[in-house]
This record gives C-alpha cells, structure tokens and sequence, in this order.
C-alpha cells in the first residue's frame, strides 16, 4: 500500500508487483483508479498532485489552471522535478496537452523559479510565507500541515501565509491523487 499512482507505476515497472484479477476490485474501482493490467488498484482519492498554492494576503487573481502559473509575474519555488508527485503531474499535462505544449509550459515554469528546486511542500509554504515566492505547486494536506504543528508557530505562519487553488484542467476539473495497493510479486 503506497500514496501517488506514480509509486504504484514505478512499482509495476519495477517488476516488483503481479496482477490481481478480482472481479470484486474490478466492480468496486472505476477504471482509471486502476491499472489497466490489474497491477495495482486505488483506494482513496485526495485533491491532487501538484496543486498551486498561493501569497494568501495578495489581492491580484492568480492561476486557476495550470497552465497559468509561469505568468511572468510570479515567482514559484519547486520540489526537485523528479519528485512523483511532480511527475505524476507532468505525465497528465501530457496525455491531456501534448508533449510540445507541456515542454513549453515547464519551460514557462522554469523561467519564473524563485530558486533552484529544492525541499518540499511546506518548504514551499515557507518560502511563501517569507516572501521569497508568490506562488507554489505541492499538495494542500502537505502545505497544510504546519498549521496542525501545536508546537511550531512559525510553521502555522507558513500554512496561514498560503491559499491553496483548486485549477479546472481545461474542464476536466481539479486534478486529484490516489493511494493504492498492489499485491507484491
């Protein structure tokens, strides 16, 4: 059992995983919550990979779909780009864009760094937080759960600094994530 269906795929191509054929999963789990060979099955979803997260106290409108984020007037910091869940976004952009058009908007992406990609999601709420960046790609139950850190104040500054956007894909709505299983080999 993992989170992202990126780790589930890396584990299929990994050999690591074997088809299950249970018609129970099947019946229960829509088809694309499911590897089409039944490697692995999703379990539960969960706002997505990737979601932007934006200055909570800016009054200017910011993206509402992704391909909005490298405006030329935001800078966004980045978890490292073969982090899963930034893969896991860039494999949808494809299928659903193009590979030219995904190219572009990453290169759109890379051109509005606030910094080179490093650290994670609530990295990216403190950078936020401290001005460094205006907007920011990660999930919300990551960038949010400084705000649950009793101990941490500074890190609930963090989850208080950000607003985090639910993009429509080109209306296929907000992308979303899953967590899986898969029988190991």
């Amino acid at each position: 059992m993992t989170v992202d269906a990126g780790r589930l795929s890396e584990a299929k191509d990994a050999g690591l995983t074997q088809a299950v054929d249970l018609g129970a999963l099947e019946a229960a789990i829509p088809d694309q919550l499911r590897d089409p060979a039944g490697h692995w099955f999703g379990l539960t979803m969960r706002h997505a990979s990737s979601t932007p997260a934006r200055n909570a106290w800016r009054r200017t409108p910011s993206a509402t779909r992704h391909w909005q984020i490298p405006n030329g007037r935001e800078r966004c910091p980045c978890a490292p780009d073969q982090h899963v869940y930034n893969t896991s976004l860039i494999a949808a952009l494809i299928a659903h864009n193009g590979e030219e058009a995904t190219e572009a908007w990453l290169r759109g992406v890379k051109a509005n760094l606030a910094h080179k990609p490093a650290g994670g999601d609530r990295e990216q709420a403190r950078d936020i937080s401290a001005g460094k960046c205006d907007i920011a790609l990660g999930n919300t139950y990551d960038m949010a759960l400084p705000a649950k850190n009793q101990k941490n104040p500074e890190q609930q500054a963090w989850a208080n600094a950000i607003r985090p956007l639910f993009p429509d894909a080109a209306g296929r709505g907000t992308p979303i994530d899953i967590s899986g299983i898969a029988l190991t080999r």
